[in-house]
């Protein structure tokens, strides 16, 4: 496995000692905003940048032609492909998120979310270890895109079809990040691509079938297949109707909040936490295509669909079901819970978009145009997925040093601070005594993305005075 252990205490500006901006000045600058957006992720670009000079220097690299998103990211890709290859086999996460502003300020580019709100959509595929580590290895592709202020009318399918295929569809970002991540792939390391309902689309379940793309894909309509046992044309939920259970399991369930938009809270409502029963069934067929599918996908294409049903849930709980779409193989209950576990790291995308908003500041940032807004999004996005791998060092391997989270500078800070600060500390101590700066008591469990940036922006502080009070002596 890659030895992320060398983070903490390296510039983060390693990421991106491969960055090719057309002018070795731009390449430079970049490096040095990363190290101080690393440092201080959800401070203001002023507070971030330090002085005058270098807040004009920031405003100047992200308003400058010739920077763009692609530019930007282009040598994370190359490391997270690095990170990759050590792996060999990595799960690609997929998915979109909105970003949006609030406030009267009208921004060039953007677009209409959330209804009557501004703002853009982007759509990331976060690479993530296929071993039962599940480590963020960094981000294998990021687009963005804007909806027009006028909603579009009708409900025809002739409409809903010429809009499936039109070359500005919504649509096809889900198979152009696809075809992105494999061509990184290609050759160094193999992908399983995993997608919420949202990308349960015939066009995409084809396009990616047809190319050999290994996928994992929440299913969300009830479509028209042919049993394995070559009966007539019937619906998903009555084919797995018929399919007896192979295997069973127990998994916990985290508690969820209903702090989300509502269109959110109506596909994962909020819950408490439990224990949750679980029967798992497979069963191969021939997915039916749809009729506004488009021309160039074949009539249907073989799948496996694997079942996933709670059962015996509490009164009034809703029980968890899943039907996974997938071309991986499920002839054992071993490979069928493979499966079912792949789909399950799909969440840390979700904790990937609270690092980029909330732990980074993403929605609060105030450039004019949608062309700066998308430059910060790739400057935030890399390191976001740092404080991502960080919080996953802590959580599961907690054994780690502190190195790996902290500098050494920080850990000096920590020792003066806590008189029970231990001679050898471990990532999972540095992250609680991280997050109790922030106010975060230790019995309440693991530290949100608020809590922890609020406790990292005051050991920075007391880092630079630390620092300051060294130098004088």
């Amino acid at each position: 496995m890659y030895d992320t252990a060398r983070i903490g205490n390296t510039a983060f500006s390693v990421e991106f000692a491969a960055a090719n901006l057309g002018d070795a000045r731009l390449n430079l600058r970049l490096q040095r905003i990363v190290d101080f957006l690393a440092e201080k992720p959800a401070a203001s670009f002023p507070e971030a940048m330090g002085n005058d000079a270098g807040l004009e220097a920031f405003y100047r690299f992200i308003n400058n032609d010739r920077v763009t998103p692609n530019g930007i990211l282009s040598p994370h890709f190359g490391e997270t492909s690095v990170r990759s290859s050590v792996a060999r086999t990595v799960l690609a996460l997929h998915d979109t998120t909105e970003v949006h502003y609030e406030g009267e300020q009208v921004r060039a580019g953007l677009g209409r979310v959330s209804g009557v709100k501004q703002g853009y959509f982007a759509h990331v595929a976060l690479a993530v270890s296929a071993d039962g580590l599940r480590e963020p290895l960094g981000l294998l592709g990021v687009s963005t895109y804007s909806r027009p202020w006028q909603k579009r009318t009708g409900k025809a399918k002739e409409q809903r079809s010429k809009y499936a295929q039109a070359p500005d569809s919504e649509a096809l970002r889900w198979p152009a990040l696809v075809d992105e991540v494999e061509q990184r792939a290609t050759g160094r390391f193999e992908v399983i691509h995993v997608m919420d309902r949202e990308a349960d689309a015939f066009g995409l379940l084809g396009h990616m079938a047809t190319h050999g793309h290994s996928f994992v894909i929440r299913s969300t309509h009830d479509r028209q297949v042919v049993p394995d046992d070559g009966a007539q044309i019937q619906r998903l939920g009555e084919t797995l109707a018929c399919v007896l259970p192979v295997v069973e399991r127990e998994v916990h369930l985290s508690r969820r909040t209903g702090h989300w938009s509502a269109d959110k809270l109506r596909r994962h409502p909020a819950r408490a936490a439990r224990m949750a029963r679980l029967q798992i069934s497979a069963t191969k067929m021939e997915v039916v295509a749809t009729s506004f599918a488009g021309a160039h996908v074949p009539a249907t294409i073989p799948l496996h669909c694997v079942h996933v049903r709670e059962v015996d849930a509490p009164e009034g709980a809703e029980p968890i079901e899943w039907r996974l779409w997938t071309n991986l193989p499920v002839d054992t209950p071993a490979q069928i819970l493979y499966v079912v576990d792949v789909y399950r790291a799909r969440w840390l995308i979700e904790e990937f978009f609270k690092a980029l908003k909330t732990g980074c500041a993403l929605e609060k940032r105030q450039q004019e145009s949608s062309e700066s807004l998308a430059n910060v999004l790739a400057l935030l996005a890399p390191v976001a997925w740092r404080l991502l791998l960080l919080r996953h060092l802590a959580r599961h391997s907690p054994q780690s040093p502190a190195s790996a989270v902290l500098t050494s500078t920080q850990l000096e800070v920590m020792a003066a601070l806590r008189p029970r600060w231990p001679s050898a500390p471990t990532a999972r101590d540095a992250l609680l005594a991280v997050a109790a700066l922030g106010g975060h008591i230790k019995n309440n469990g693991d530290p949100g993305w608020i809590v922890l940036g609020r406790g990292y922006q005051d050991l920075l502080r007391l880092e630079l005075g630390w620092s300051l009070r060294s130098q004088k002596m």
